[in-house]
């Protein structure tokens, strides 16, 4: 199935010569945009870029060698490893904020005589309501916010590149909600029908039984940060400096690798399924709309109806009916009734320019997660994995 979809991925043909800078505009965003875009591409001593002009080979001045031939796929690898290489390094951070750099803060407020513990086993916080909520809120901080400063202060790319606000393709935002709306209750209904657990713990799930011992007033706290806050930060993270950065080597090649890192980076296969699919959909997003704020508003939804599955799982059926699969049907009716309605609009709302560079997708892909510093971070999150499944 991965090579079928593959196979499908259509990029711009790029007979004529042109320099690789010039093929990565933005076909929505302003002229100013591209420009801030190319001349970060450009800027000298920048490891995470590479430049050049298609099927064709590559001077660059090398101190004490002078004019330098290097082959142009060489190049844009390397800007390749050093992107994986700052991804695992976020991974990293990720992993000692969610289990180490939380502990200090529990200790304190068991020093303050606060009733508080923390579980290695799916990294979950028990004991003072207000306590509790305080402990994800900063845990949430340090996975992500840590992570995007040191994004930003690597990278060192422009704002209006890094993070795009203005909202080019409204039409391609529906596009994307509807999209995922379908593909979000296909999912869900399958986690309904497969084995206890089985796609069924993850973070979401966590905070919402955290959330049925609190009152209104902390739960509100606790569900605003998780379901606005984290989205905003994930996307910021994900689909902000780093997606701008890896999509100079394609659009369908950056958001497919990143769905797949942000994936696994959530280190429980039993939410994989559902992480991937609004990843995957907030990344297309992102490109077609022009603007972060797409990705976020995906996110959020995405999050939000998998929180809601777990209210409704926990209600009364109703005349024999479960309320639980009226939610997912009536997720996907909207989802499809969104869709059929954007077919009027297929030019302008489903329409993906992409572009190819010095190397095949496939080889792109394998190299990117296989044969750079990622590797590092399959075998940090392997181990958490194994950790939260059997220990």
């Amino acid at each position: 199935m991965k090579g079928d979809i593959l196979k499908n991925i259509s990029y711009t043909n790029l007979n004529e010569e042109i320099e690789v800078e010039y093929a990565s505009d933005s076909p929505v965003k302003s002229d100013e945009y591209n420009k801030l875009y190319r001349n970060w591409r450009c800027s000298e001593n920048n490891p995470y870029v590479f430049s050049g002009k298609r099927s064709s080979k590559l001077y660059t001045y090398v101190d004490g060698v002078g004019m330098h031939n290097e082959n142009s796929e060489k190049h844009e690898k390397s800007a390749l490893k050093n992107i994986c290489k700052l991804i695992t390094v976020v991974i990293y951070i990720y992993a000692l904020a969610e289990n180490v750099f939380v502990l200090p803060f529990i200790l304190t407020l068991k020093c303050l005589g606060v009733e508080i513990s923390y579980s290695f086993h799916d990294s979950s916080v028990y004991g003072d309501q207000y306590a509790v909520a305080a402990t994800f809120i900063f845990e949430g901080i340090m996975k992500f916010l840590v992570p995007l400063l040191f994004i930003r202060r690597v990278l060192k790319m422009p704002s209006k590149v890094a993070y795009p606000l203005k909202v080019e393709n409204k039409l391609s935002i529906f596009t994307a909600i509807s999209t995922m709306l379908v593909a979000l209750s296909i999912t869900m209904l399958i986690r309904v029908y497969l084995p206890t657990n089985i796609f069924i713990v993850n973070d979401v799930n966590t905070i919402y039984n955290i959330s049925l011992g609190m009152d209104n007033g902390c739960t509100v706290v606790l569900l605003v940060f998780e379901l606005i806050a984290v989205p905003i930060m994930k996307e910021l993270i994900f689909h902000g400096a780093i997606f701008q950065s890896m999509r100079q080597s394609g659009v369908s090649f950056a958001v497919f690798t990143i769905a797949i890192i942000a994936t696994v980076e959530m280190h429980n296969p039993f939410s994989a399924g559902i992480n991937f699919v609004i990843f995957l959909i907030a990344g297309y997003c992102v490109w077609n709309s022009g603007s972060v704020i797409g990705g976020i508003i995906v996110h959020i939804i995405g999050r939000t109806l998998s929180f809601s599955m777990f209210y409704f799982k926990e209600l009364p059926p109703v005349n024999g009916i479960q309320l639980e699969l009226v939610f997912i049907f009536s997720v996907f009716i909207i989802g499809l009734t969104g869709s059929l309605i954007l077919t009027a609009f297929k030019g302008k709302a489903l329409k993906m320019k992409d572009y190819g560079t010095f190397i095949p997708i496939k080889e792109k892909l394998k190299y990117s997660l296989f044969k750079t510093p990622l590797i590092l971070a399959w075998i940090l999150l392997g181990m958490l994995m194994i950790t939260e499944i059997f220990v």
